[in-house]
């Protein structure tokens, strides 16, 4: 079961649903699956980038990409 009082943010999901079923599909794009264990590895990448790059909580960003997983 997922402890919902160490959710605090969106940013709080993918790392609990990693701890409690990490194996889980929780991407689709066309044929390839991300697992929860893998998105929050992503998700963590991507939240260590923006920190060495100086961005701060309450910083506003925004991301244009292609619609892909």
């Amino acid at each position: 079961m997922i402890d919902l009082d160490a959710i605090r943010t969106l940013a709080h999901i993918p790392g609990a649903q990693a701890r409690v079923r990490g194996e889980a599909v929780a991407v689709k794009y066309g044929d390839r699956e991300t697992s929860f264990a893998d998105l929050d590895k992503r998700s963590n990448r991507v939240a260590n980038a923006l920190i060495a790059a100086g961005i701060q909580p309450g910083d506003r960003i925004s991301a244009l990409t292609k619609n892909h997983d």
